[in-house]
């Protein structure tokens, strides 16, 4: 998983190669199918990564806030977005989707074409690394997370 992160940009095949990951094999050949690495990440779940998150967040963002300081006060900055998630009907139950308006000539509103999740995020403005982040259904406004972030700013 800290591959993928570090190699973001990398198909997964390179990731595996880069990481020489590879798994025993009858025939003498180590390999790794890259939908092995697919399927391992679905059974890793959240919470692993949620861990990982808070933890590297905690050292890198609040250092980093805390290097650029104005007036002795360590700097963050609040800043919402929206995200496309998986077009699936448990996600348009979770997240909603934007409205596009009425059907032509009808009087009923259209739903986007794939739902969209709410992300506040917590950051260094400096190294715009995150402290934290709120997510959740696009209906809810932006401000709503944002006041749910604030215990996460440090004193000073």
């Amino acid at each position: 998983m800290l591959g993928m992160a570090l190699l973001r940009d990398a198909p997964i095949t390179v990731v595996a190669r880069t990481l020489e990951l590879a798994l025993p094999a009858l025939d003498g050949i180590h390999t790794v199918a890259s939908s092995a690495l697919t399927q391992a990440r679905g059974r890793l779940g959240d919470e692993p990564m949620e861990w990982l998150f808070l933890r590297s967040s905690e050292q890198w963002a609040t250092a980093n806030a805390d290097k650029d300081r104005w007036r002795d006060l360590a700097l963050y900055a609040v800043d919402g977005s929206t995200l496309r998630v998986a077009d699936s009907v448990e996600n348009r139950d979770q997240f909603g989707s934007a409205k596009t308006g009425p059907h032509q000539g009808g009087r009923h509103e259209r739903v986007g074409g794939y739902p969209l999740m709410r992300i506040v995020v917590l950051m260094a403005p400096g190294s715009h690394l995150l402290a934290t982040a709120a997510c959740g259904p696009y209906g809810t406004d932006e401000r709503g997370y944002t006041r749910s972030l604030w215990g996460s700013v440090p004193d000073r």
